[in-house]
């Protein structure tokens, strides 16, 4: 099934140049004619290719990033017992890049001896995994996962969910939110198909 914006709400939001609604995302940066992220009626943190929205009470933010350049290799977003990871990379205009990432997900799931099911969220197609892992005693448990993704010009914004925002709705729902407050800052230049959307560090950051 192809991923396709919708006719709802959410899309036509998305391309208005007014401020748009927190979780009515996600948005695009140019498609709102933003000069910077203060134009936006919500608190963002601006990591570049991202502005990432504040976190629900409980969370923070984590970054893996190069001391020395700031590039960040990794965001996520953590809490007690559920957490969200974000990424954005490049697409074609006319391609099915999350029908090619979910494909890439099952397959990478399943080498790790895991379990994927294809489940629909409120933005269309995700996947519901459990994944074999290491815990800290040494044994192997079960670790909880959801794929969701959104298609903007050009780019393709992926979330994971973790831990209990995994499988259950309510956990999941303030980080569903912040997920599609988010605004994807991809650039004009040229860049190949899944290639990561630059991401660093904000300017004075330790």
């Amino acid at each position: 099934m192809r991923r396709r914006r919708k006719d709802t709400a959410p899309a036509q939001v998305a391309e208005q140049a007014s401020a748009p609604q927190p979780g009515q995302g996600p948005f695009d940066f140019d498609e709102l004619g933003l000069e910077d992220g203060s134009e936006l009626g919500y608190s963002t943190l601006d990591l570049g290719g991202i502005l990432l929205p504040a976190p629900p009470d409980g969370f923070e933010v984590h970054v893996q990033a190069d001391e020395e350049s700031g590039h960040i290799n990794g965001l996520l977003v953590m809490g007690p017992d559920s957490g969200l990871e974000v990424a954005a990379v490049a697409r074609g205009r006319n391609s099915s890049s999350w029908v090619e990432r979910r494909i890439a997900l099952t397959h990478e799931v399943g080498n790790a001896g895991g379990k994927v099911e294809a489940a629909e969220g409120e933005l269309g197609d995700e996947l519901s995994c459990e994944v074999p892992m290491k815990g800290p005693d040494g044994q192997t448990v079960q670790s909880s996962l959801r794929f969701i993704g959104f298609e903007g010009p050009r780019w393709l914004l992926v979330g994971t969910l973790h831990g209990r925002a995994a499988v259950d709705p309510g956990a999941a729902a303030e980080l569903r939110a912040m997920f599609r407050s988010v605004v994807v800052r991809r650039g004009p230049g040229a860049m190949i198909q899944g290639e990561p959307i630059p991401l660093h560090l904000p300017t004075g950051s330790e």
